[in-house]
């Protein structure tokens, strides 16, 4: 009897024996694929990257307090709004754009570009300005946006070019020149910061 349990534990052993060479051979294996795994899920969800304008665009025709003439971006460009410094303008159809960070792209797939401002009306009846981008020569306007008496965040989302109809190029984001207009009617507002948010993979 001694014998035979002797030789049911010899046995357990053994299978345990073997099921952790089993382990130890295939752990490095499974614990790459995971690896793998994890890290092509890392590449593969989404990042957002956020540029600052560095440099005026093609128009000039908001006007500055606070910064020194012809350098209008410098009072829209910091990261948390300073509200003593700005752009502002009470009449229609008036534009302004900005130059911004480059950001270095290559292979990247861009995802959606954001414009983000953070404004206020500049009078009950100067309250309102749209989006725009500059590309090629060619305007875009976005949808209309409409100011109250304080300063508040607005945005818009361009899952692709709205100049291209295409999806964003990685070119296009390193050449972006954005910015906004003053209403056909009842235009204007005062700019306090803008900037881009871009998604990408």
């Amino acid at each position: 009897l001694m014998e035979k349990k002797m030789v049911q534990y010899l046995g357990v052993l053994g299978i345990v024996f073997a099921a952790a060479v089993f382990v130890f051979i295939g752990g490095p294996y499974v614990t790459g694929n995971v690896t793998g795994l994890e890290n092509q899920t890392s590449q593969n969800s989404p990042q957002t990257l956020t540029l600052l304008p560095d440099g005026n665009g093609y128009y000039m025709q908001w006007t500055n307090t606070g910064c020194p003439s012809a350098t209008e971006w410098q009072c829209i460009d910091e990261s948390v709004p300073i509200v003593t410094d700005y752009l502002s303008i009470g009449s229609n159809n008036r534009k302004q754009t900005f130059q911004f960070q480059r950001p270095s792209f290559t292979t990247e797939k861009i995802e959606s570009v954001k414009l983000l401002y953070y404004a206020k009306r500049q009078g009950t009846s100067k309250n309102r300005i749209q989006p725009m981008i500059r590309s090629g020569g060619v305007e875009y306007f976005g949808s209309l946006i409409t100011l109250g008496s304080g300063y508040a965040s607005f945005s818009q989302v361009f899952s692709t070019n709205p100049i291209t109809n295409n999806p964003w190029t990685a070119q296009e984001i390193e050449s972006l020149e954005a910015g906004m207009r003053s209403y056909t009617s009842n235009g204007g507002g005062n700019l306090a910061q803008m900037m881009v948010e871009v998604t990408y993979f």
